[in-house]
């Protein structure tokens, strides 16, 4: 869901009746059952990693590539980027934070070469999503930059292409199945009573590590608590 896209048409839904459940992108404006990850702490413990995962000295210019700020849960990812970095000492930089008007591949190249060119190497790169991520590897592979020995780069969706790249990509992976469950569930327990209260479910995720962070500690990084 971007926000606001929609948003007058799913009203109308739910207005008429029609049980409405929304997952993974929601819109909060609209009293609906929602099935979520917990976007900001997933985006904490996925930058936490790009900073400690190779030990000390750790990484401190972390770049982030940003949703819209028509998709609801890009200012979550994008406050937990901001919250662990202030949490290791690391004052968030203007110039390390790009907005994507698209999450696309090219879209995470283009701001990837558009930083590159003003002389910008960061240390690691946090993307929004998969393919934001891959599109900026794909822009530090031109340019000649080791992944992850010069730069680590993170997604975050797990998308199949994380696993068709080259180094295949880290990123926080959804448990699809259990918001597919969740939000059926949600949407029966409206069928049965229309009156029963939204609920929102929140969900945990974990962190796969592959090469493109940190080629030493394979494995999955499971946040604790």
């Amino acid at each position: 869901v971007q926000q606001g896209a929609n948003t007058e048409y799913y009203r109308r839904l739910i207005d008429s009746g029609i049980p409405v459940v929304f997952f993974n992108r929601t819109d909060d404006r609209l009293d609906a059952g929602k099935v979520v990850i917990d976007d900001y702490r997933m985006a904490f413990f996925a930058v936490e990693h790009l900073i400690i995962g190779r030990g000390e000295p750790f990484r401190t210019r972390i770049m982030h590539l940003r949703g819209p700020e028509s998709i609801s849960n890009s200012t979550l990812r994008w406050q937990g980027y901001c919250d662990v970095l202030r949490k290791y000492g690391i004052e968030p930089e203007g110039s390390l934070v790009r907005r994507c008007a698209e999450i696309s591949r090219q879209a995470g190249y283009d701001a990837m070469m558009t930083a590159l060119d003003e002389g910008l190497v960061p240390e690691a790169v946090f993307g929004f999503n998969d393919p934001l991520s891959i599109g900026a590897m794909k822009a530090l592979k031109r340019r000649g930059y080791r992944i992850p020995q010069d730069v680590a780069v993170m997604g975050f969706s797990e998308s199949q292409s994380a696993l068709l790249v080259d180094p295949p990509l880290s990123s926080v992976a959804q448990p699809l199945d259990r918001m597919g469950e969740s939000a059926a569930r949600l949407l029966l327990e409206k069928i049965d009573d229309p009156s029963a209260e939204n609920r929102t479910v929140v969900l945990q995720a974990d962190i796969n590590i592959r090469e493109s962070s940190d080629e030493t500690k394979i494995g999955q990084y499971i946040p604790l608590p």
